[in-house]
């Protein structure tokens, strides 16, 4: 793909064609919204695929299903063309809403505003994928090979299920572009931290903390001096960061505890960065302060970091190109959060993330999403999927 693409002519038609199916789409989210999609609610999560496995078969696509026995399906469409080019899109179909939160919490609009569970994560971003394969569509474009979209039903979870699925379609993409909303209307993010999630125990000795403390083996104590030992890592980025996120330990104030845990969340730049932590991590759990106590660790990499490559520029080049067309002036930033990205980009696949319509609040009641940049946001994704047919040897 060029940075220079920015065919003004096929971003005008495509950006005239989504307003006029801006009816369509809030009846779409409407249905969406009004499912209980909760990552653990099977049920509902199978529903919303099923429904939109029907609207990719309904727009022609090549479909695929990747069910799960614990969680809900992942979903593909793809739209094939004749050009070259190939390009995936992902978004997901699960919310952190329990089963029976959406019966009394209905889509309701204000102004610009269009406010239920997960309809901005990711209910909106689901739709802007499929919106904008039926606009390319529409618009007669066709100079790709293949843009494929994947909804998946376990990414509140971390994508247990889905990851694999995702690497798999990422493998020999020209781009992956993450349809989760970004934190500013104005934001496009091309890299991500990596998350680490480590669990330590230490186990010690009970004793009389007041007749014979020297008898007991103080597992708390030595759990905090394994902490602090812990966050003594140093990395060459500022990204990485070592917070206790849970501490437990103890039954009461006059006996030397003979248990104790910690949780801890690890933020990382690069694989190289999360390697050290780990060695370090390791190596602390099996030194000794406290003489009588056993410490075990488990835990480890749970999304690796969505690093930016030698095409990252490239892409946030593209990106702010079509933007510029759609009015819209796109800055690249970084995000300490997790998400699908992360596995298209340990795949080697360049990867371009926050492309959804905007939204906020998301996980709370007051979660809404911005309906004026809709129309906008899934051109730009549309745009970047046309442009991978337009990639540059």
């Amino acid at each position: 793909m060029t940075p220079e693409f920015a065919d003004a002519d096929l971003i005008g038609r495509l950006e005239r064609t989504l307003v006029e199916w801006m009816p369509e789409f809030q009846s779409d989210l409407a249905w969406l919204v009004a499912l209980d999609r909760g990552s653990e609610h099977k049920a509902g999560v199978d529903a919303a695929a099923d429904w939109m496995l029907g609207k990719l078969r309904d727009l022609g696509c090549e479909t695929a299903t990747y069910p799960s026995d614990d969680y809900g399906m992942a979903v593909a469409g793809s739209l094939k063309g004749r050009g070259q080019g190939r390009a995936l899109l992902v978004a997901h179909l699960d919310t952190v809403w329990p089963a029976e939160t959406a019966a009394g919490w209905p889509l309701r609009i204000e102004g610009a505003r269009a406010m239920g569970p997960g309809v901005v994560d990711n209910a909106s971003g689901s739709l802007a994928g499929f919106y904008a394969l039926k606009a390319l569509q529409a618009t007669g474009y066709d100079d790709f090979a293949e843009v494929t979209l994947l909804c998946n039903g376990d990414e509140e979870v971390g994508s247990p299920f889905s990851k694999e699925v995702i690497r798999a379609l990422a493998q020999g993409r020209d781009a992956a572009f993450i349809l989760e909303a970004p934190s500013n209307p104005d934001e496009i993010i091309s890299q991500r931290a990596g998350l680490m999630y480590y669990d330590l125990r230490v186990s010690g000795k009970n004793a009389h903390a007041g007749v014979e403390p020297e008898k007991g083996h103080n597992a708390i104590e030595e759990l905090c001096l394994k902490l602090n030992a812990c966050r003594e890592i140093g990395g060459e980025s500022e990204v990485l960061t070592v917070s206790v996120s849970t501490i437990e330990g103890g039954r009461r104030p006059n006996i030397v505890p003979d248990y104790a845990r910690a949780e801890i969340d690890v933020r990382v730049e690069t694989v190289e960065e999360a390697e050290l932590v780990d060695a370090h991590f390791r190596a602390v759990a099996e030194r000794v302060w406290v003489a009588g106590t056993l410490a075990t660790l488990h835990g480890g990499m749970s999304h690796p970091p969505m690093e930016r490559g030698p095409q990252s520029p490239r892409l946030v080049e593209t990106a702010q190109s079509i933007g510029s067309l759609l009015g819209v002036e796109l800055k690249d930033t970084f995000c300490g959060g997790t998400s699908d990205g992360c596995y298209s980009a340990v795949a080697g696949t360049p990867t371009l993330c926050g492309l959804a319509p905007y939204g906020a609040l998301y996980h709370t009641r007051d979660e809404y999403l911005d309906l004026s940049t809709v129309v906008p946001r899934t051109a730009l994704i549309a745009g970047l999927a046309a442009s991978c047919g337009q990639r540059s040897d």
